[in-house]
C-alpha cells in the first residue's frame, strides 16, 4: 500500500510541474449595486474560451493574444460586451457593474447558462447549495462546511477522524444519505468520509432536506446530502499543506488534464494526521489501586488518540466524444489507522485499542445527452468496495485517565471478543434515464442497486465449528426504483411528482437472549413497499415558495443490521422506518439599496414517523445499538439570514428550532402487561433542539498590489441544552444534560497573482470553550492552523482552445 501511494505522489507531482503554464489575461469583478455576482457567465464571442465568476464576484479568463468581443451574461441580469486588444502575456483588469434584466420568457440557451448552484436553488425541493469553491483557502473538510449550513448540525465524537454523525431537521445520522455525485456514499469505507476529505474535492454541496428527489434513489429519511466534484474538463494544478495544534497535518494534492482529443485524466490524493493530544474535563477518574471513580473533576489530556489516513483517487477517460460526454474508469485506494481512547462513556478509557482500515475501490461512470433523440439523457454510475478492517484489542489491561494501568485476566481492554479481522465487500449501480419531452414536460426513471456483505477474514466453515456468531453471514441488499414526472407550467411555476418502489434482503445474527445472555441464531428476511411525493415552486417578483409532501421509507444500514465489531452492536432483526414529511419554504432575493442587498430564507417542516430507529448506549461496556423505537413527531423551522454590502462585507447566520417527541403512548411492562410509556409526548434526548451559526467577513481588495485580496472572518456557533436522558426523568442532583455551548472561530486570508498563491491563519474555539456533542465526548479545545495553497487552471474544450 505505501509503495502505491509514493507511487502516486510522484506521478502527481511531475504532472503537477508539466502543467505549470502562463498567457494573456483578463481578470475583475462583476457587481450588481456594489454587491458581487456569483454564476456570471464570462467568455470570448466566437469562441469557446470561457469562464464564470465565485462567490466574490471574481472572475479569470486567460486568452491567446488577439482582439476579443468579451461578453458577460448571468441570469436575471442584462448582458454586456467590451471589445478588447490583448497583446503577449499581457494583463488586464476589467470590473463591470452589471444591470437587472426585465423578465422576459427564458429561451433554451438561457436556461443552459445558470451556474449550477442557481439550477439547484430554483428546483421545487427544499434545498440549499453551498458553494465549496469559496472555502478552498480554508482548512474545512466538507463535514465542517456543511456544519455552516441552515438546519444542518455536525456532531462529533473528538477531533480529528473521529465518528461523525449529521443532524439534519431532527433527524440523526443514518437517517440523511450521503451521495457523492449521485452515488450512495455508504460503501465508500472509513478512510473516505465526509470528515476526511477536504472541502477542495468539492464544487458544491446540495443538502436536500426532507423530500428528496427521485433522481438518487435513495431510501433517505430526514434528507440527503450530495457532494458534487469537479466536473468539467480542465487542465489545473491545487495544492495546499496546513499546521495545526495538536500536532495536525493536512495535504491536499488535484490535478486535472485534458488534451485535445478529449483524453483526460484527474487525480486527487489527501492526507490528514493528528496526535488529538488535547485536554479533556473528566468528572469521575478511576483510582488504579482501589478501581472505585474516587477522583473527581480533573483536566487531562489524551494520550491513545492518534488518527492517520492517505487517500488517493485516479480517474482517467474522455469527454465531449461523439459517444460519451463523460466517460471516467477510476480506482480510489486509502488506509486508516485510529486509536481508541474512549468508548461511548468518557469514564471508560482505552490505552492500547486501535483499528485499522483499508479501501480498494474501483469506479466507473458515464454520461450521454441526446443519446438517440434530442432531449434523452442517459447516466450510469457503479462502484465495487472491498475495505478490510482490523481491530486490536489484546492488551489485558484497566487503564485510567492518568494512563495508569492494572493488569486483568480478560482478554483485551473491553473484555468482550467479536470478529478482529474482517473485510467489508459493497457494490453500488445507480442508471438514470431522463427525458425533456419538451419544455413543459419531462420525466426521469432512476434505479439505485446496492449489496454489502461482511466476512471474517479467516475463512472458517460452520462444518468445521459450527454455526457460531462469528461464521453467521452478515448480507444486506437493496433496490430503490423510481420514476417522476416535471410539469412546468410557465416560468413561474413548476411541479414535480414522483414515486419510489423500497427492496431489501438481509441475511444476520439475531441475538434471542439479552445483553448478557446472548443467544444468536441466523435469520434471513425480505422486504418490500412503495412510497410517493410531490413537490411545486412558485416565484414572484423577489420571492421563491416551495411546498412538498412525501411518504418516504429508510431502509436499515449494514451498521446498525450488524454493528461495527468495535463499539456498535448490531439486531438484525430491526425493521424499516417511514415517515409522512412535510416541507414549506419561501426564499427572497432583495435589493435595499444602492450598495445592499439581503437574502433570506425560512423553511417550516412537520414529520410523522412510524417504527423510528434511535440509537441507545449499553451503560455497562459503553457500546452502541439500535433498535425500533415507535411513533415520534418533529415540527420546527430553520431559518437564513445575510446581508452585502457592495463586494467589501458581508454578514449573515442561521438558526434552527425543532421539536422532536416521542408519540408511542403505550409500552409493554416487564410482566407483558401494556402500560402508558413514562416518556410518552416527552422529547427524544440526545437530539440537538436549538442552535445557529453567525459569521461576517471583510474584504479588501487590490491589497499591496493589484489582484491581491486581503480578507477577515469571523464565525460564531451556538447550541442549546441537550439533554443525554429522557428530560422528565431529570433531577437536581442529575441533570442528566449537556450545557448551552457557544464558540467563536476567527480566519484571515491572503490572496494574490489572481488566486494563484494563497495563505491563510485560522483560530478555532478561541474563548477554549469545552464542547461536546454525543454523550459528553468532549472536541477539542482552542486550536490554531496556518494553511498554505497553490491554484493553477486552465479550461480546456474538444478544439483545443485554453481557457482559466
Amino acid at each position: 500500500m505505501k509503495q502505491i501511494l509514493l507511487q502516486t505522489f510522484i506521478f502527481i507531482v511531475f504532472t503537477a510541474t508539466a502543467f505549470s503554464q502562463s498567457g494573456s489575461n483578463i481578470h475583475g469583478t462583476l457587481t450588481n449595486n456594489g454587491i458581487p455576482v456569483q454564476g456570471v457567465l464570462v467568455f470570448a464571442e466566437q469562441t469557446k474560451y470561457t469562464t464564470e465568476t465565485d462567490a466574490a464576484g471574481h472572475y479569470s479568463l486567460t486568452l491567446p493574444e488577439g482582439k476579443y468581443t468579451i461578453r458577460f451574461s448571468g441570469v436575471g441580469y442584462a448582458d454586456e460586451t467590451i471589445e478588447v486588444s490583448l497583446s503577449a502575456n499581457e494583463k488586464k483588469e476589467i470590473s463591470l457593474p452589471l444591470k437587472l434584466s426585465t423578465p422576459t420568457e427564458l429561451e433554451e440557451v438561457a436556461i443552459n447558462g445558470k451556474s449550477a448552484i442557481q439550477r439547484i436553488r430554483e428546483t421545487p425541493f427544499n434545498v440549499v447549495a453551498l458553494d465549496a469553491k469559496s472555502m478552498y483557502n480554508t482548512t474545512l473538510d466538507l463535514a465542517h462546511l456543511l456544519d455552516k449550513a441552515s438546519g444542518v448540525k455536525i456532531r462529533e465524537t473528538g477531533g480529528v477522524g473521529s465518528d461523525m454523525s449529521i443532524s439534519l431537521n431532527g433527524f440523526t445520522g443514518r437517517h440523511i444519505k450521503l451521495f457523492m455525485d449521485g452515488v450512495p456514499m455508504q460503501g465508500f469505507g472509513s478512510a473516505f468520509q465526509l470528515n476526511n476529505i477536504p472541502v477542495g474535492i468539492a464544487d458544491r454541496i446540495e443538502v436536500y432536506k426532507g423530500v428528496v428527489p427521485v433522481e438518487f434513489g435513495g431510501d433517505a429519511l430526514g434528507g440527503a446530502i450530495n457532494i458534487v466534484t469537479n466536473q468539467s474538463a480542465n487542465t489545473y494544478v491545487d495544492a495546499s499543506y496546513s499546521f495545526g495544534s495538536f500536532n495536525t497535518h493536512k495535504t491536499n494534492l488535484n490535478v486535472g488534464y485534458t488534451s485535445k482529443s478529449g483524453f483526460t485524466v484527474q487525480v486527487n490524493a489527501f492526507q490528514n494526521y493528528s496526535d488529538n493530544d488535547y485536554r479533556v474535563f473528566i468528572k469521575e477518574i478511576m483510582d488504579i489501586n482501589t478501581q472505585e471513580y474516587s477522583i473527581k473533576n480533573k483536566w487531562v489530556r489524551r494520550f491513545n488518540d492518534t488518527y492517520h489516513n492517505e487517500t488517493g483517487v485516479v480517474k482517467a477517460g474522455f469527454v465531449n466524444k461523439w459517444w460519451a460526454d463523460r466517460f471516467l474508469i477510476g480506482i480510489t485506494v486509502g488506509q486508516e489507522y485510529a486509536d481508541i481512547q474512549t468508548a461511548n462513556l468518557m469514564k471508560i478509557v482505552y490505552g492500547q485499542k486501535y483499528r485499522t482500515a483499508n479501501t480498494f475501490m474501483p469506479s466507473l461512470s458515464y454520461e450521454k445527452k441526446n443519446l438517440f433523440t434530442k432531449g434523452l439523457t442517459f447516466r450510469l454510475t457503479a462502484n465495487y468496495n472491498r475495505n478490510k478492517n482490523e481491530n486490536f484489542d489484546k492488551a489485558s489491561r484497566q487503564y485510567n485517565w492518568y494512563g495508569q494501568y492494572r493488569e486483568t485476566g480478560s482478554v483485551g481492554e473491553s473484555g468482550v471478543s467479536g470478529l478482529t479481522n474482517f473485510l467489508n465487500d459493497n457494490y453500488s449501480s445507480t442508471a438514470n434515464l431522463n427525458y425533456r419531452i419538451n419544455d413543459k414536460h419531462s420525466i426521469s426513471i432512476n434505479d439505485v442497486v446496492t449489496g454489502y456483505e461482511r466476512k471474517n477474514e479467516v475463512n472458517v466453515t460452520s462444518a468445521e465449528l459450527g454455526v457460531t456468531y462469528d461464521n453467521m453471514r452478515r448480507i444486506s441488499q437493496k433496490n430503490v426504483l423510481g420514476a417522476s414526472y416535471r410539469y412546468r407550467f410557465s416560468e413561474k411555476w413548476n411541479i414535480d411528482a414522483f414515486g419510489k418502489n423500497y427492496n431489501q434482503k438481509v441475511i444476520g445474527p439475531v441475538n434471542n437472549g439479552d445483553l448478557a445472555h446472548t443467544a444468536f441464531t441466523e435469520v434471513k428476511k425480505t422486504y418490500n413497499t412503495t412510497g410517493y411525493g410531490v413537490a411545486t415552486t412558485y416565484f414572484l417578483k423577489d420571492i421563491q415558495l416551495k411546498a412538498s409532501v412525501e411518504k418516504a421509507y429508510r431502509l436499515p444500514t449494514e451498521n446498525e443490521l450488524f454493528g461495527d465489531e468495535v463499539l456498535e452492536t448490531g439486531n438484525a432483526s430491526i425493521e424499516a422506518e417511514n415517515s409522512m414529511n412535510y416541507n414549506l419554504g419561501a426564499t427572497l432575493n432583495k435589493k435595499i439599496s444602492e450598495n445592499s442587498s439581503i437574502y433570506a430564507d425560512v423553511n417550516l417542516f412537520y414529520r410523522d414517523t412510524q417504527d423510528y430507529i434511535r440509537r441507545l448506549t449499553e451503560q455497562r461496556l459503553g457500546t452502541g445499538y439500535s433498535t425500533n423505537h415507535g411513533t415520534v413527531h418533529n415540527t420546527g423551522v430553520d431559518a437564513e439570514l445575510r446581508y452585502y454590502y457592495k463586494n467589501k462585507f458581508t454578514i449573515g447566520g442561521n438558526v434552527t428550532c425543532q421539536n422532536l417527541r416521542d408519540k408511542e403512548r403505550f409500552q409493554a411492562s416487564s410482566s407483558g402487561n401494556m402500560m402508558e410509556s413514562l416518556s410518552y409526548n416527552v422529547r427524544i434526548p440526545n437530539v440537538p433542539y436549538f442552535f445557529g451559526n453567525a459569521d461576517a467577513t471583510y474584504y479588501m481588495h487590490d491589497f499591496f498590489g493589484k489582484g491581491n485580496v486581503l480578507s477577515a472572518g469571523y464565525h460564531l456557533n451556538f447550541i442549546d441544552r441537550i439533554f443525554l436522558n429522557w428530560p422528565n426523568l431529570a433531577t437536581a442532583n442529575n441533570k442528566l444534560d449537556l450545557p448551552q455551548q457557544i464558540s467563536h472561530d476567527l480566519n484571515v486570508t491572503f490572496s494574490s497573482a489572481g488566486g494563484k498563491y494563497n495563505i491563510a491563519l485560522e483560530a478555532r474555539n478561541i474563548t477554549d470553550e469545552k464542547l461536546y456533542d454525543n454523550y459528553a465526548l468532549q472536541k477539542p479545545g482552542r486550536s490554531f492552523s496556518i494553511k498554505l495553497r497553490y491554484f493553477f487552471m486552465q479550461k480546456r474544450n474538444n478544439t483545443n482552445q485554453i481557457n482559466n
